[in-house]
């Protein structure tokens, strides 16, 4: 950039400031009025930002926010290398702008294939440059951003698919459309009917807990003014005596359960 015009260089610090380097710029009038033709546009609109952030920045602060910072999810390869120019912008780090530019960047990049492929370049003291990083990383993106666009349009063209083909109990395939071997029908043929699962079973309700009621008690009858009869005892009985007593205690035996040979004689 040494070689450009000071209109040139102007515009490409006022690109690298970014949208809220712009509205400081605005904001404060740094650009100043008009320049004559032997004054240089970059010279002056540089004076005048170190002027205005030469009191209000800290220079540990801007170096701890610009090695904290990091690429973000969603962030492209540009916009990273873009916010990494602004942080160091206000580190103070002089001739060694580029190279610090170039180590955060590769140590805040999100892909870790681009940093492993850096690092295996970086052979001995030769650091990888930060065009050579940039390149790479942008390289890496737009190969990313093409494998997934292809896998999109792998899943959306459904028709083309293959069968995705599940395993029965028999041992045979069956895809989704429920033929068997993931073929096509044969012509004629319509595919085999699969029937409906059966309904389950509906849900016992839930059983009532069970009250025992209290026994219910008949009512006493209406009194008729007389007295209940009361059940009399019978006398006991007098004991027995003599041949009562013995026929009482004698076994009964029945007569026609008697044997003829038993009988006394002449009863024959």
């Amino acid at each position: 950039a040494e070689g450009f015009p000071p209109k040139r260089k102007r515009a490409i610090l006022l690109s690298f400031l970014g949208d809220e380097g712009n509205r400081v710029v605005d904001a404060f009038n740094l650009a100043g009025p008009a320049v004559s033709a032997d004054q240089d546009e970059f010279q002056v609109l540089l004076s005048a930002l170190d002027i205005h952030f030469a009191s209000a920045q800290n220079v540990v602060v801007e170096r701890r926010k610009f090695v904290t910072r990091v690429q973000g999810r969603g962030e492209t390869v540009l916009e990273y290398l873009g916010a990494l120019r602004r942080l160091a912008l206000f580190c103070d780090y002089g001739e060694s702008l580029e190279s610090r530019v170039a180590e955060m960047f590769i140590s805040g990049i999100r892909n870790t294939e681009v940093q492993d492929r850096l690092i295996r370049e970086s052979g001995g003291a030769n650091a990888p440059s930060l065009e050579r990083a940039v390149q790479l990383a942008q390289q890496f993106e737009r190969t990313s951003r093409d494998c997934d666009l292809f896998r999109r349009l792998s899943l959306d063209a459904s028709p083309n698919a293959p069968h995705v083909v599940e395993r029965i109990q028999d041992g045979r395939g069956r895809d989704r459309d429920g033929h068997h071997g993931g073929q096509p029908p044969r012509r004629g043929h319509s595919p085999p009917r699969r029937e409906p699962p059966p309904p389950p079973p509906p849900s016992p309700s839930p059983r009532e807990p069970f009250h025992s009621s209290p026994p219910r008690r008949e009512p006493p009858p209406p009194s008729s003014g007389r007295e209940p009869m009361r059940e009399r005892p019978f006398p006991p009985s007098p004991p027995r005596r003599g041949r009562d007593r013995l026929r009482s205690r004698a076994p009964s035996r029945p007569f026609f359960g008697a044997r003829i040979r038993d009988a006394p004689p002449g009863a024959r």
